[in-house]
């Protein structure tokens, strides 16, 4: 059975009083990020149909998940949605109910791309939370201190468009966007479901 709620799937956020905002100053007054365990409208997946063991993930998560929630795919190009499609299909995965997208910014660790809040009446918010790329910047600069050209090229693999999935992601959903001053990458947490503060 399918429960409209909220987008969800591998998303989450760390209370903001961790960094000394409140509810006011963050913006999220008034909305929560609904716990992991409440009913999902649907599960963003960004497949990569060019990896045999990303590939291998996408089609069992889908299998596992189209008779529950919505299936939801990112992919980055025509290109990759043409594979991903004849990938999935191969796979004895069924095309219909899932909602293809196609954004260049598409990534297949998305549960770093966008968390997803609520209010009380439904309306849905988007937490833009930011991106460092695993702190490479900071990692860079301490690892070749004194060697500029080195740091400029070791900071170079970061993608800083990155940082703006969150915008697109609120654009898909029709939802407002709350910036956040936080970092979120590996969602290595999970939620409750009582509150952003």
């Amino acid at each position: 059975m399918k429960v409209p709620f909220v987008d969800a799937g591998f998303m989450a956020i760390v209370g903001l009083s961790a960094v000394g905002l409140n509810a006011a100053e963050s913006g999220t007054a008034g909305l929560r990020q609904p716990a992991e365990f409440e009913p999902q409208a649907g599960v963003w997946m960004s497949p990569v149909p060019d990896d045999p063991d990303f590939t291998n993930a996408t089609v069992a998560f889908t299998k596992a998940l189209q008779s529950h929630v919505a299936v939801k795919m990112l992919v980055a190009d025509d290109k990759s949605l043409a594979k991903t499609k004849a990938v999935l299909q191969q796979n004895g995965v069924g095309l219909d109910g899932i909602e293809f997208h196609v954004a260049p910014l598409a990534t297949y660790f998305i549960r770093d791309g966008a968390v997803y809040l609520v209010n009380a009446h439904g309306a849905r918010s988007v937490l833009d939370l930011k991106w460092s790329d695993y702190g490479l910047p900071g990692w860079c600069r301490r690892v070749y201190a004194g060697y500029p050209e080195r740091i400029a090229k070791c900071i170079g693999y970061v993608n800083p468009a990155m940082d703006g999935i969150e915008g697109w992601f609120a654009k898909v959903a029709g939802a407002t966007v709350v910036n956040s001053p936080l970092i979120l990458e590996n969602a290595t947490f999970e939620v409750n479901g009582q509150g952003c503060s």
